[in-house]
């Protein structure tokens, strides 16, 4: 399933990038918590995954970084529901809506190579919105960084609460079986403005001790995310 964090980057924190970089900073997360690994990603992102000890197990957290700073923590547990999440920009918070018509379920992907989900998420209004589709192993795998991945194709509609589609996106992501978490890819988000093509792959996977762990200043394509906001809209436009 595309990363919570994507949506909100995909549906404005993409200006986040538009500013120069800083100088490297250190993340360090909420007390009683580990981070595990840092992903720098195409798309001028950096994330960092995280676990706490007072969470239930599988359980984990992931703060996403742009060139100004966190902009969304999300939360998912050990299916990749999404549990909680929170746009740093707005203060908007989102919780998962119990009783699902179809959880999203990491181990039936893994089993049979399909998930197909419907779930829904609140936020602190009390406005629902409700997600449908599908997330499918392709057969594919690469290995960034010693870190072997499967390749996943995606497609996911979110709707509000009269049942109008607010954005659909597409494309390809990828997978860590071991650490049962999603990573972004390559897709297109179609939302009333047109259909955008985007590229959030992994780029870097670094771990305990490896330079440039636990960095929050973003290091891939940045100045072609602000030349892309700088040029007319038709030229982002697929």
């Amino acid at each position: 399933m595309i990363p919570r964090a994507r949506l909100a980057l995909l549906s404005g924190a993409l200006a986040l990038c538009a500013a120069a970089p800083a100088a490297a900073k250190i993340f360090t997360p909420p007390k009683g918590c580990n981070v595990y690994l840092t992903v720098q990603e195409h798309g001028c992102i950096v994330s960092n995954l995280y676990r706490c000890t007072q969470d239930k197990p599988g359980d984990q957290w992931r703060a996403d970084f742009g060139v100004n700073g966190a902009y969304f923590v999300s939360k998912t547990d050990d299916q990749t529901q999404w549990i909680e999440s929170l746009d740093l920009d707005s203060g908007s918070r989102e919780h998962l809506q119990p009783g699902a018509p179809a959880p999203a379920s990491f181990s039936k992907l893994l089993a049979t190579g399909r998930d197909d989900f419907d779930f829904s998420t609140v936020n602190q209004q009390g406005v629902v919105h409700r997600f449908t589709g599908y997330d499918k192993l392709t057969g594919e795998s690469v290995t960034i960084d010693g870190v072997p991945l499967q390749r996943t194709e995606y497609a996911m509609t979110a709707s509000g609460p009269d049942g109008t589609v607010l954005w659909k996106a597409t494309g390809h992501e990828y997978i860590s079986k071991s650490w049962r978490t999603f990573f972004a890819g390559t897709g297109i988000w179609d939302d009333k403005s047109g259909k955008t093509p985007y590229d959030n792959s992994p780029a870097r996977m670094i771990q305990p001790g490896q330079p440039g762990f636990a960095a929050t200043v973003p290091e891939y394509d940045c100045h072609d995310v602000m030349s892309q906001l700088l040029l007319p809209r038709k030229t982002a436009v697929e």
